[in-house]
Formats: C-alpha cells, sequence, structure tokens
C-alpha cells in the first residue's frame, strides 16, 4: 500500500443516527483505504451535547482539536482541551460529552480498523 491523505473539508460531516447530536467526518477505514490497520474519524458535538455510552472490540484514541469537554471512561473522567490525547481499551464504557459554549472536535483513531460506513451516506 502507499501513502494516504485526506483532507477534512473534502468529507461530508453526517449526523448520528436520531436521537443523538454528535456529527462525524470518516476519513477512512479498511473499506476505504484497503489494508489500513486503523480507522480515523473526526466526531463533533455540539455545546451540551454528550454521546450515548457505548462500548466496542477496537481499542479508540481521542485527540482533542478543538472545545473543551470530558470523556468518561468506565467510572473515570478525563478532562479534553485542545491537545489532550485520551486513550480507551477494548471493550470499555465510554462517553464524550462537550462541556463548554463551543463544538467539541474530537479526533478519533479505532484499532483494528473498524468500518465506518454507517458514517457514510
Amino acid at each position: 500500500m502507499s501513502g494516504f491523505s485526506v483532507n477534512k473539508s473534502s468529507v461530508d460531516e453526517v449526523q448520528a443516527p436520531h436521537p443523538f447530536q454528535r456529527y462525524g467526518r470518516p476519513l477512512f477505514d479498511a473499506e476505504t483505504l484497503p489494508g489500513a490497520v486503523a480507522s480515523m474519524i473526526i466526531m463533533r458535538y455540539p455545546p451540551d451535547v454528550t454521546g450515548p455510552p457505548h462500548t466496542h472490540p477496537e481499542v479508540e484514541l481521542f485527540f482533542c482539536l478543538q472545545g473543551s469537554g470530558e470523556v468518561t471512561i468506565d467510572d473515570e473522567t478525563h478532562l479534553v482541551e485542545p491537545g489532550t490525547a485520551v486513550y480507551v481499551p477494548s471493550e470499555a464504557t465510554h462517553q464524550p460529552k462537550n462541556t463548554g459554549n463551543t463544538d467539541l472536535e474530537l479526533l478519533a483513531v479505532l484499532v483494528p480498523s473498524r468500518n465506518l460506513a454507517a458514517w457514510r451516506r
């Protein structure tokens, strides 16, 4: 496989299924980039929006691009602001939350790669 690059402005932002108010821009996964060992998506949470508590088999790495908030992993809450990285172990219950008054934008990397087809509509 050769190198790959994508600009977020070239990827449509999609709203999560109702009733959630979070948005995602899937940058790549193993479906769009065969052989990729990780998936990457930019998640955006408007002010006062909390993502659903959920688990999945992939490890998830968050990197805060803008805004402020928190990521709760099991019973531990981690504050995030631009430049903060958060590691979420496989199968850990986790939940991002925007606690600020501007959008919270998190770069999420899932390892191994997860099919992000639900975010490509």
